[in-house]
């Protein structure tokens, strides 16, 4: 009975990696603990409400660990496993459902756009943004194709920027920062992206955009499921990410981190406005999912698996690698780039190393992945507004606690 238990024990271990027992792997545990304490400090000094951060090596968990309040308001403590709003770490997820109709033959990353989204013929190019949506234009030189969808190269914008025809744009796009309830559909909100003109000649420059909601409507089309459906059927049930979707449980919504903001003071406090966690309807490409560290982990592991996990092939080693290989050329210049759905890095920018590709998400939510150590980091937390601040801090301690 003791043997056939161990050997249960032994199995389950190498059927989810993920679920191993945790070790330390090539990273120092004093440094790692550091780590911990700086975050500790963001803490106490009211600079974050709560963070969770989860490091695997060599398909084993080697560091997991969980800090703050989940609502700092009402001193809720965050539990391991909670629930973020990802928003921009959707776009990779979306980009591997498009690279694995590619892979089928059913796409081409040369197909025009407009073979499946008709509105994205006849596009123009804005001559002067400051002058916004109708500004005098001139047409586009090129056909806008997947590929320049999924490297943020065909001109498209995401309304983020200082310009007038970026703010009318995110005005029609988005409301309101929290305002989810604009559009009902993904058709709708490409629909209206594609009414403003493009920034710049398709190809001529990279730019980052809410393309990706063009291919969540694309992988929608041509999958003839819906992106729920899909993205559960392709990628989540053999990812076996169970924790995320684009609408929540009630027992999932309870393990939900609340978003906090920066109040008058320069202190954080909880949002008023918080992201609905049911009743959502609009798949989106650019945002749009709810997701674990876990879960998150699991989706990183897979290129460092070229494309393999859980006995399953999802994407072609060829695909993987085209996903996390620079496709822009010096367009972000000679040290980043993006591939066919991740930044990487294309030089050694201290403290990080050549080949490492990454991204995002509005509310501070990160990840980082290296193939040559063979890790994956991740750290999520919900805090607006938007900074670059603990993506560099991840690099930071990560990259100083590698033995």
């Amino acid at each position: 009975m003791i043997r056939f238990f161990l050997c249960s024990v032994l199995l389950l271990s190498l059927f989810n990696p993920l679920s191993a027992q945790e070790t330390i792997g090539s990273f120092s545990k004093e440094k790692l603990k550091a780590f911990e304490d700086f975050l500790e400090e963001e803490i106490n000094f009211q600079k974050l409400a709560g963070v969770e951060v989860l490091i695997f090596q060599n398909d084993t968990v080697v560091w997991h660990s969980v800090q703050g309040y989940q609502n700092l308001e009402e001193k809720t403590p965050l539990e391991k496993n909670s629930l973020y709003y990802i928003q921009s770490m959707t776009k990779p997820i979306i980009s591997l459902a498009i690279m694995q109709l590619v892979d089928q033959g059913l796409i081409a990353l040369d197909d025009p756009v407009a073979k499946y989204i008709p509105e994205a013929s006849n596009l123009r190019i804005t001559k002067n943004p400051q002058k916004g949506k109708n500004s005098p234009f001139v047409p586009a030189q090129k056909t806008l194709q997947i590929k320049h969808l999924l490297t943020h190269t065909g001109g498209l914008s995401h309304g983020l920027g200082n310009t007038l025809l970026d703010k009318e744009l995110f005005q029609a796009l988005y409301g309101e920062t929290l305002d989810y309830t604009l559009h009902d559909t993904i058709e709708s909100r490409v629909a209206t992206l594609l009414e403003f003109p493009l920034i710049g000649q398709i190809g001529a420059q990279w730019h980052y955009s809410a393309s990706t909601d063009l291919l969540a409507l694309i992988v929608q089309r041509v999958s003839q499921q819906s992106i729920p459906s899909y993205l559960k059927q392709y990628i989540f049930d053999p990812l076996g990410m169970q924790d995320t979707g684009y609408n929540l449980s009630e027992s999932q919504a309870k393990r939900m981190m609340q978003l906090h903001v920066v109040g008058a003071d320069g202190n954080i406090q909880i949002s008023k406005e918080q992201v609905p966690t049911k009743g959502n309807t609009v798949y989106g490409g650019t945002h749009g999912l709810f997701s674990s560290p876990k879960d998150y982990a699991k989706f990183c592991q897979l290129f460092l698996n070229q494309g393999k996990m859980n006995n399953q092939t999802l994407i072609s080693p060829e695909m993987a690698l085209k996903m996390r290989s620079n496709m822009v050329g010096n367009l972000l210049g000679n040290s980043r780039g993006f591939g066919y759905g991740f930044g990487v890095l294309r030089g050694n920018v201290s403290p990080i190393k050549k080949g490492q590709f990454y991204w995002n998400g509005y509310f501070r939510t990160h990840f980082i992945v290296d193939p040559k150590k063979n890790f994956a980091a991740i750290l999520m937390t919900q805090k607006f507004p938007y900074s670059q601040e603990y993506g560099k801090q991840l690099n930071k301690w990560i990259y100083a606690a590698l033995e």
